[in-house]
């Protein structure tokens, strides 16, 4: 898997070895639990993309938004207590209820996630419950 940025911001993710990534895609689609959430999450670590400190699946709980579509960012600062921030530009996949991006990215070979105009910075922390007297 390969991806790139378009003038517009939005992201492409497409296929560089394509018999090896629709073989990957494939086996993704077939086991994952969640069609969306589970195949991206199996794409960026095929790819190597979190490791490398290229790409990160995001969770919309991590940003305070009400969507369950798939999202990435290119920046996320990981704390201590398991907290995670998102620095980074995100994006998203809009047309998540109609469609599957993974569907998509296997008959398309490429797939357009849409860049978030404001970039936000977010950091979602547990609360804390204080004991009373």
């Amino acid at each position: 898997m390969k991806f790139s940025t378009l003038p517009c911001g939005n992201l492409v993710i497409s296929f560089d070895k394509p018999v090896a990534d629709k073989e990957m895609l494939l086996g993704s689609m077939k086991s994952a639990r969640d069609l969306d959430h589970g195949v991206l999450s199996d794409i960026l670590e095929y790819a190597g993309w979190p490791g490398n400190g290229e790409l990160f699946q995001v969770a919309p709980e991590n940003i305070g938004v009400l969507t369950d579509s798939p999202m990435l960012s290119d920046d996320v600062v990981f704390h201590d207590d398991g907290t995670q921030s998102v620095v980074g530009q995100i994006w998203w996949f809009p047309n998540y209820q109609v469609e599957s991006f993974a569907q998509t990215l296997l008959n398309a070979g490429e797939v357009v996630f849409t860049k978030v105009e404001q970039t936000l910075v977010v950091s979602i922390r547990p609360a804390r419950v204080l004991a009373s007297k």
